[in-house]
């Protein structure tokens, strides 16, 4: 063995391991059955690191290889996936029924997020070739999380209150990761429900005081039989070892359109255009709730609007219209619309249900490959 591994091992760990002693000698077979050769069994192919912290530097692990062979195992080499993984193995022939190590380190400094990585055990056994794999996920530095952690539910911090996937086609999934630290002293059971089945939902069911873990959300559009906005919200309830409860609702968005990946020329060609009328902004300016009569109403709505109109070759399917703030009301005159053919779109407010400065945007999800999401700016101000 090298002096260098025999230095590292009892330093890093802090004791002492008994598959780094000299192997003893093994007598050959005499019973005349064929020779199996060497045999590479290690405890395990796949170590999970599970959550690791930037600011602990490297994380190290060790594989232990057993000789489940009848003749002397060689590890000649040890090959990393890259340069963040660092192995090191036992050099000495393994005996039959002896153990030795591959050690893996892998640095997590300046590498936030999940991992996986690999090494290529070569030996002299038949196969030739083997891999381990390392896995896991790096909390980043403390500096890191403080920018990141941003939102709160409840005394737990995340990075986001609400999952947006943006564009969705048909056949397609996504995934949104966000983290989540335990800012009190106290444990907390997560559950999180109201989960539509296109929807699959990875949570901690128990978030231990001052850590950390993450939630994941994944939309499937294998089986969403509909185009447009979609908009949903997800029920978080988070309960603590004394009893408190938080409770919040968790938007999750995305606008579903179809795969245009496959579109040929002639269909590009042939296909139709959404022209907005510019400027392509609702901008109510200052508005005003009136007196009503004795004090009592006064709440009257105010509208504009604005004309799109389809300048392609083919029909236009207008699949929604849509605003996710309920106060802003959104109306479409036509949802198909034939080249050269326009439609009023109406979006209306009340003054008296907001306050300050309401902004917004107008969702529009069409069939128009060229952009099939547009957003249309809606701004009010309420009048003093």
């Amino acid at each position: 063995m090298s002096k260098k591994i025999r230095f590292l091992i009892p330093v890093l760990l802090g004791v002492s391991i008994a598959a780094w002693s000299q192997n003893a000698n093994v007598a050959p077979q005499t019973n005349g059955s064929a020779s199996k050769g060497p045999i590479f069994t290690p405890d395990e192919t796949t170590h999970d690191y599970g959550y690791i912290y930037e600011d602990d530097g490297d994380a190290m692990h060790i594989f232990t290889i057993t000789n489940t062979g009848d003749e002397p195992l060689i590890i000649d080499h040890v090959q990393s996936s890259c340069g963040c993984t660092e192995p090191l193995w036992t050099e000495e022939p393994i005996e039959p029924g002896k153990t030795g190590d591959v050690v893996i380190t892998y640095a997590a400094k300046s590498r936030p997020g999940p991992f996986t990585k690999t090494v290529t055990v070569y030996t002299n056994e038949k196969k030739r070739r083997q891999r381990l794999t390392i896995k896991g996920d790096v909390i980043p530095r403390a500096a890191m999380l403080a920018r990141l952690l941003t939102d709160t539910l409840g005394t737990v911090a995340s990075e986001r209150k609400d999952f947006n996937f943006a564009e969705l086609a048909d056949g397609e999934k996504s995934t949104i990761t966000t983290w989540l630290k335990n800012t009190s002293d106290e444990d907390l059971a997560i559950e999180i429900s109201n989960i539509p089945e296109y929807i699959s939902v990875a949570a901690p069911e128990k978030l231990e005081g001052n850590k950390m873990s993450r939630l994941s959300v994944t939309i499937d559009n294998t089986g969403i039989n509909r185009k447009g906005r979609l908009l949903n919200a997800m029920k978080w309830k988070a309960v603590s070892s004394s009893g408190k409860t938080f409770t919040a609702d968790i938007p999750v968005s995305a606008n579903l359109v179809q795969n245009f990946k496959k579109m040929t020329a002639a269909e590009k060609e042939n296909s139709p255009a959404l022209k907005i009328q510019e400027p392509a902004e609702f901008e109510f300016g200052k508005v005003k709730k009136s007196g009503g009569f004795l004090g009592i109403g006064g709440n009257k709505a105010v509208t504009r609007t604005l004309t799109v109109s389809n300048n392609g070759k083919s029909p236009l399917e207008l699949h929604s219209v849509s605003c996710d703030d309920e106060i802003l009301k959104t109306a479409i005159s036509a949802t198909t619309l034939q080249p050269g053919e326009s439609a009023t779109l109406t979006v209306s407010l009340r003054p008296g249900d907001f306050e300050g400065v309401f902004i917004s945007n107008v969702i529009i999800v069409s069939n128009d490959y060229r952009a099939p999401v547009r957003e249309i700016y809606v701004r009010a101000e309420r009048a003093k």
